[in-house]
């Protein structure tokens, strides 16, 4: 985190805040990776949904690398808070990887309560391999009495302008799904960042993981190479056979057997291209790999 940012500071009256990430607009990204969003303090953080980065020809011949999110983050903010910290990002196998933050100043919020105040065009700090991103949305105090401080401030690096026309949509206790966003009460501020990769470097390096397994497991490389169509309907997983490789990919399903296994299925938005081409590459580097250790070998008796 860069110097003089801050999380928030856990003394002071606390007020609900809502926050929306309408837009974030990518320059120099030749993929499209899928990212959410994590609004991070001390005390606990929200994150939105996982989405994928929409790539799109304009009609003037120009590329354009969008995502965006139609429903708000909401949580308890101290009134002593100098800025909203939000991390992005990326979805990779299993895990994620933290690949750029914007800090948000936000004391002005608190003095105009139900008010939108909305910023535009915020460069994202740590982002690597010449990527820049930018963000735009939207950030609003929903717990306190309006105002009537109609005027217009500029926040850093974008505009951020009062809105008072537009309506709360944020959760209630009547809509608890209308929220694109996930919990998380541990979770700290990144310390090191990471370049946003492609799709396909994602799955290299969940196989690359796994090589142990794949080599005594020949099955599941040539499943995928051979676009095997069971993948559609999904490979029943037996109980003894560990599923991280699976999860990893986001292949792993619960069967609807209902008996607390899993199915190994092909995923409705992954990159299935992706996904063969580094299969292919693994199965040519496995010819001359031995195993470091003992590895569990079902699919030779399931499904031979």
């Amino acid at each position: 985190m860069a110097s003089g940012a801050r999380m928030g500071d856990s003394n002071g009256a606390l007020v609900t805040c809502s926050l929306r990430v309408s837009k974030i607009e990518f320059k120099g990204l030749d993929h499209t990776p899928i990212l959410r969003i994590g609004w991070l303090n001390n005390e606990f953080s929200v994150f939105t949904h996982w989405k994928r980065v929409d790539r799109r020809r304009r009609k003037d011949g120009t590329i354009s690398n969008t995502v965006g999110w139609k429903t708000s983050l909401m949580k308890w903010i101290p009134t002593t808070s100098r800025t909203l910290t939000l991390v992005l990002f990326q979805k990779v196998g299993g895990t994620e990887s933290p690949v750029g933050y914007r800090t948000i100043p936000c004391e002005q919020i608190f003095d105009t309560s139900t008010q939108k105040h909305k910023f535009y065009d915020l460069p994202f700090a740590e982002m690597k391999a010449s990527v820049v991103g930018t963000m735009s949305g939207w950030v609003r105090v929903d717990s306190q009495e309006p105002t009537q401080d109609s005027s217009e401030k500029n926040w850093q690096s974008g505009v951020c302008s009062p809105d008072y026309g537009e309506t709360i949509s944020t959760a209630s206790s009547t809509t608890p799904n209308s929220v694109d966003m996930s919990i998380d009460l541990t979770l700290e501020m990144p310390k090191e960042f990471y370049v946003l990769i492609s799709e396909r470097e994602v799955f290299a390096n969940v196989l690359e993981k796994h090589k142990d397994l794949l080599k005594k497991n020949d099955f599941i490389l040539n499943t995928i190479i051979d676009a095997d169509p069971r993948l559609f309907n999904g490979i029943p997983i037996p109980k003894s056979f560990p599923n991280a490789l699976f999860m990893e990919l986001g292949m792993l399903v619960d069967n609807p057997s209902q008996d607390g296994s899993f199915l190994w299925a092909m995923g409705s938005r992954m990159d299935f291209n992706a996904l063969m081409s580094a299969a292919k590459n693994m199965h040519n580097a496995l010819k001359t790999f031995t195993p470091q250790s003992h590895v569990v070998d079902f699919f030779q008796v399931t499904h031979e």
